[in-house]
């Protein structure tokens, strides 16, 4: 403060007072962003351990992050220089010299700023809290599926028993526990029908096209009935596992094994019923599904 009032009573001008805040801004931020840099570096795996995750750094766009941070640098000079030059243009070089400059109304830029500061603590404090809080129920939130140590591969322009024998050749490899065709993955679409419940009432239902060895592989929890074995791999099967969603929404909870519904002009038969798993949106509620494992129906593998 003292050497801007010294540089205005020796008749510096305007452009000279901005260039003292404007280097002092560029350096005091650049060595900020610096020191920030070496922190998160040294702290970074300190955060997997304390979070219980593991952030991959691979998957960052670089060239994005530093867009990122040049226009947050300049953003932070540009204000660091700026405000400062009209505080204390305003003032005239004998009360910067000597000190005497009043609060009061004068005081109110700086008052702005540290409800600013203590609002946006406010705000960061509380978005850490729900991130952290969406972190463990993400973790903790039991999907109904397994999904630790499963790999999903997709395989196009393949007849379904080119992609059978292609099971058969992986699953003779030793470090495959368990394989399995399916028509979908359960995060990439679905195919759906509109089914009559018997009460003339029209339900929608996901159907996903699976084979024998699906409800094992994905460990899906069988609570009633039975699932698909390879007798059920033929053109004439009738047979589906539907979820426990399903059994409710048409109201069948007493006895839902050997009931019947048509699939536009096709029946099916349920032959087991399977607890309720997330196959979309964690935000969604889970809807009426139904596995089939007919051949020369409905999707392919």
């Amino acid at each position: 403060m003292k050497e801007v009032g010294v540089r205005k009573a020796m008749g510096a001008r305007k452009a000279n007072i901005f260039s003292i805040f404007f280097s002092e801004g560029i350096i005091q931020t650049g060595l900020a962003f610096i020191l920030g840099t070496f922190l998160c570096y040294f702290f970074f795996q300190g955060i997997n351990q304390i979070a219980a995750v593991e952030i991959f750094t691979e998957t960052l766009r670089l060239p994005g992050i530093l867009l990122f941070l040049l226009l947050a640098f300049i953003v932070v000079v540009f204000l660091t220089s700026t405000i400062p030059f009209f505080v204390f243009s305003k003032f005239n070089p004998n009360q910067l010299v000597g000190k005497r400059i009043t609060a009061g109304k004068k005081g109110f830029l700086t008052q702005l700023f540290v409800s600013f500061q203590y609002g946006l603590s406010i705000i960061l404090i509380i978005v850490t809290i729900s991130i952290v809080r969406q972190s463990n129920y993400l973790k903790k939130k039991s999907l109904g599926i397994t999904t630790e140590n499963i790999i999903d591969i997709s395989v196009y322009r393949v007849t379904d028993d080119q992609k059978m024998l292609l099971r058969n050749l992986v699953e003779e490899h030793p470090g495959v526990l368990d394989l399995s065709l399916c028509a979908r993955n359960f995060l990439n679409g679905n195919s759906n029908n509109y089914v009559d419940n018997g009460s003339g009432e029209q339900i929608l239902v996901d159907r996903l096209k699976v084979d024998e060895k699906y409800i094992e592989t994905v460990d899906l929890k069988l609570i009633q009935g039975k699932g698909f074995t390879s007798e059920n791999l033929k053109p004439g099967d009738g047979s589906m596992v539907v979820n426990s969603s399903f059994v409710r929404y048409f109201g069948i909870e007493d006895d839902p094994i050997g009931r019947s519904y048509h699939f536009g002009s096709t029946p099916f038969t349920i032959v087991g019923v399977v607890d309720d798993f997330f196959f979309t949106d964690l935000t969604k509620k889970i809807k009426p599904v139904m596995l089939f494992t007919k051949q020369n129906w409905g999707n392919g593998y």
